[in-house]
């Protein structure tokens, strides 16, 4: 990615980023090194194999505090990950449009929605046996749609994200579908200037460490050099007929409850000595 952002001149910055643990979060913190140390690549990939996915290494909260010198005292052991980085996201999106419009037989299709997708199960067409999907569309009021062979297929339908493997798996093992909400609290104060890398923090785990609901409210930066908090989260009631829920995000109420900006204030403490 960052020679894709040097090729098409995309403002970035490799902050690096370290995901901080408390004592008794060693355990999750030391989980997520072997995690990251055994990812695979994907199965197209031109690396190879002994390549290490994801650059990592686990550090003590004393070799933590040497990079970013504000943090907490409490924090006892932290991951860090050198080569995570920052985007201009706006100029990165529009450079894929670009290289997908100019390559060949690339095209970049609006108000299309999957109304089917099928294993592919033939050997033909370049294809390993069942190494592919059938995609069918439609395309905004048509009458007939259409349909395409994709090799990889990926989902990115945001809050529809559920439908695609929904409508592939048998029904007792479909994903349902929850509604919560995050938000940002922008900060401004004193230390900013010290801040040079992402701060993650550990999940809540606790009784529930194979099911925590969110990554925690972690610190960010722009490529201003401001800082964000967030998102927390906070549960919502779905829309009245969400057994239909067809992707219209205007059903949702995304409205942030401005009283929650007390809980950026504790997050912050967690992670920070000021």
């Amino acid at each position: 990615m960052y020679e894709h952002c040097n090729k098409y001149n995309i403002p970035y910055r490799k902050t690096g980023k370290l995901v901080v643990a408390h004592e008794h979060q060693r355990a999750y913190v030391e989980s997520l090194f072997e995690k990251a140390r055994q990812l695979p690549w994907p199965k197209y990939s031109p690396h190879r194999a002994d390549d290490q996915v994801l650059p990592v290494s686990l550090i003590s909260g004393a070799q933590a505090r040497e990079l970013e010198p504000d943090l907490s005292p409490d924090i006892a052991a932290a991951l860090w990950s050198p080569e995570t980085g920052i985007v201009d996201s706006h100029s990165f999106m529009e450079s894929l449009e670009k290289d997908i419009s100019e390559s060949e037989g690339g095209e970049v299709v609006f108000s299309t929605r999957v109304v089917r997708v099928d294993p592919y199960k033939s050997g033909s067409s370049g294809l390993s046996s069942g190494d592919g999907w059938v995609v069918q569309t439609v395309t905004e009021n048509a009458e007939q749609g259409d349909a395409l062979l994709a090799r990889t297929l990926i989902n990115a339908s945001g809050l529809s994200a559920t439908l695609i493997p929904n409508s592939l798996l048998p029904e007792a093992s479909r994903i349902p579908m929850f509604f919560a909400r995050g938000s940002y609290a922008a900060y401004s104060g004193p230390g900013i200037s010290r801040i040079s890398r992402l701060l993650y923090p550990c999940p809540e785990t606790g009784p529930n460490k194979h099911a925590f609901q969110s990554l925690g409210t972690h610190l960010t930066l722009d490529l201003q050099g401001k800082v964000r908090f967030g998102p927390d989260l906070e549960w919502i009631s779905p829309p009245s007929d969400a057994s239909e829920y067809d992707s219209d995000e205007e059903n949702v109420d995304f409205w942030r409850n401005a009283s929650r900006t007390q809980r950026f204030q504790a997050g912050r403490n967690v992670q920070s000595s000021h």
